[in-house]
Order: C-alpha cells, then sequence, then structure tokens
C-alpha cells in the first residue's frame, strides 16, 4: 500500500513539473536571433558574410553596412550540407558570397582583384546581384554598390509598414 501511494506521489509530482515546465515555456514570446554580442536582429534586415580580413571583404562589407545590413559572419564550413543553409534562411534573408584573388597592385596603389561576388537569397537560392572580373579594388566596390542600388536590395527594417493606397 505505501508503494502505491509513494508511487502516486512520484507520478504527480512529475505531472505538476512538466505542467509549470510548458506554462514557463509557452508564457515567454519566441526569441529572436542574436549576435555575437547578443544583440536581436530580425532575419529580413540581416545578411550573411564571409569571414576575413582583405581589403576587399572589408570593402563589401562597409559597403551593405551603409545601406542597413546587420552582417553576420561566416565561415566556408557552414555551408557543408541542405540543413546548413536551411540554417542560414533563418538566421538571415541573403548571404554574400565571394572569390577575390589578389593578383597585383593598380597604378594609383589600389590592389587588383580576379574576383566573383554575388548575393544569394537563402530561402530560394535566387540571385539578385553577380558580378565577376578582374579589375582594381575601387572599380570594383563601385560596381558592388551600384549593383546594390540598382536593385534596390536593402533591409526590410522591422518597423516598416505597408503602404497604404488611395482609394
Amino acid at each position: 500500500m505505501i508503494a502505491i501511494a509513494r508511487r502516486s506521489l512520484v507520478c504527480a509530482t512529475a505531472i505538476v513539473l512538466c505542467t509549470f515546465i510548458v506554462a514557463g515555456c509557452a508564457s515567454h514570446p519566441a526569441r529572436q536571433p542574436t549576435d555575437q554580442g547578443g544583440n536581436h536582429y530580425a532575419p529580413a534586415e540581416s545578411i550573411i558574410v564571409p569571414d576575413g580580413d582583405s581589403t576587399l571583404v572589408a570593402g563589401l562589407r562597409r559597403a551593405l553596412a551603409e545601406r542597413g545590413w546587420h552582417l553576420i559572419g561566416y565561415s566556408g564550413d557552414m555551408t557543408s550540407g541542405h540543413a546548413d543553409y536551411a540554417a542560414m534562411a533563418r538566421r538571415a534573408k541573403y548571404r554574400l558570397t565571394l572569390m577575390g584573388t589578389p593578383v597585383g597592385q593598380c597604378h594609383n596603389g589600389d590592389p587588383s582583384f580576379l574576383y566573383r561576388i554575388a548575393i544569394i537569397q537563402n530561402k530560394d537560392g535566387d540571385v539578385p546581384v553577380a558580378i565577376s572580373g578582374a579589375d582594381c579594388l575601387t572599380p570594383i566596390l563601385g560596381e558592388f554598390s551600384t549593383d546594390l542600388d540598382q536593385k534596390q536590395l536593402a533591409p526590410i527594417p522591422r518597423t516598416s509598414t505597408p503602404a497604404r493606397t488611395a482609394q
């Protein structure tokens, strides 16, 4: 009789604890993604960019940041499988891919690169910006910035509301 009562008490305690846990989880809003600094951001305002400290990477990052993008760093090993791309789509709307090989120096002192740059939409693989060639740093960054502006590739702020149409 005591064993049955003890077992019932343990089951009742487990049920109460589970109820508290479920209630606690349900009462908190879903967490937004955070960056390495612990700051919250919206995926629609974010773009995943390659790690690195080359002048080309720095210039591309600067062009994106100047247009309001929240930048999230990544390394090539993050893109090894389908699940990795799905995880990126939950963190950011786009990712920047880059192949940039230094090939010399221009007359103005800028480094020159053989390059291939693309911005890829994480959700469906659409490529709104793709440029490639061989040139000096300044013209590469100019072409990239022009493409961003012409394609109107800008983050969608969380606080924006749809424009009303006159009726």
